[in-house]
């Protein structure tokens, strides 16, 4: 059994005890929040990686890096902060003024850039006259929309002189091929008429 005054003894160590523990997570609270006024984010989060601090230090790093226009490094190490969606901004900007519209496309589809890289490679390839390819790769610019409007057109023009199953079937192809043209529209029109006439000819 302990004497009352060995539980007072042991009572008071573990208060110490608790106190020291309490005033060291303190200290380093209150010296990681020091180096951080400092500016020194990498000790920070070198020393502190447990601590809440070393996120804020993370982020305010990023930014830094940010700033100096380091985006590789960021998307690295610090992928996980707000700056690194920044950075690939700024890494597709980048490569979009350097004339590298396919990698914009490929690496940062999500970037501004990459709209501006596909209206760069789709406009190329309408003043080149590759217009399979433009429809094929970039179906949504304004340059395919226009040259998939003139096709569907000239294929209505076609299908309009044919009769018979010929023309029903070139009118099928138009609605395939077309949708959401002005001769889709067209062509769908005719369709449900032939549609119809021969429908009510089996009655």
């Amino acid at each position: 059994m302990l004497t009352s005054r060995a539980l007072r003894i042991f009572a008071l160590g573990i208060f110490l005890a608790a106190t020291l523990a309490t005033t060291g997570c303190q200290s380093r609270a209150a010296s990681a929040e020091k180096l951080l006024a400092q500016g020194e984010y990498e000790k920070v989060i070198a020393k502190y990686p447990d601590l809440e601090v070393a996120q804020r230090a993370r982020a305010k790093m990023a930014d830094k890096l940010l700033q100096e226009k380091k985006y590789d490094v960021i998307l690295k190490q610090y992928a996980d902060t707000r700056a690194a969606f920044q950075a690939k901004i700024g890494m597709a900007d980048q490569a979009f003024k350097d004339g590298k519209y396919q990698m914009v496309i490929d690496s940062f589809p999500s970037t501004p850039a990459a709209t501006s890289a596909k209206a760069k490679i789709a406009d190329s390839l309408y003043q080149a006259g590759k217009y399979d390819e433009l429809v094929a790769r970039f179906g949504d610019t304004p340059q395919a929309i226009q040259v998939k409007e003139k096709l569907a057109a000239d294929e209505l023009d076609q299908a309009k002189k044919l009769r018979g199953e010929a023309k029903k079937l070139a009118l099928e192809q138009i609605t395939k091929k077309y949708p959401g043209t002005n001769s889709y529209k067209e062509a769908s029109t005719m369709l449900a008429d032939i549609r119809a006439k021969e429908t009510a000819k089996k009655k």
